[in-house]
């Protein structure tokens, strides 16, 4: 589920304070194939009986994923009507996400730079995302290339 309040049409449409959102909840099953496929075989993402004896309560999804999904939204978001590409990106980990809790995740435009070297936008980005309980688990920020063509 995706919330867009505002989509831009083209570059230049995007401005800042534009916010975009989305939700997941990721599965035991969908947290274990992603930490395999990363090469992530720690058990916090693999063994319930073992996450459970640890302070986690039991199985959490790995860094990748979360920031995975996170800058996938940004290219989810600028993709439908212009041509995209990440940049640059950094995360920092508050708290750990657990399998089968929603987690809200949501960027916001702070800055919006015409380059012409490169022929678009550089759009800086500030994101978080959140647990149930409003608490964040993932903030960062990053810089994406907007343009109408690569």
């Amino acid at each position: 589920m995706t919330d867009q309040p505002h989509h831009p049409g083209r570059p230049d449409d995007i401005q800042v304070g534009e916010r975009f959102a989305s939700q997941v909840t990721l599965t035991r099953a969908q947290i274990a194939t992603f930490a395999t496929l990363c090469g992530d075989t720690n058990p916090l993402h693999h063994d319930e009986a073992y996450a459970q004896k640890t302070r986690f309560g039991g199985v959490i999804a790995c860094g990748p994923q979360i920031t995975s999904l996170m800058m996938g939204l940004t290219a989810t978001y600028f993709s439908q009507t212009t041509a995209m590409l990440g940049l640059e990106f950094a995360f920092r980990f508050r708290k750990a996400v657990k399998a089968e809790e929603a987690i809200r995740m949501e960027w916001e435009v702070v800055a919006t730079e015409y380059k012409r070297s490169l022929r678009g936008y550089l759009v800086t980005l500030q994101g978080r995302a959140t647990n149930p309980q409003g608490e964040a688990v993932l903030s960062g920020n990053g810089t994406v290339l907007v343009t109408t063509t690569l």
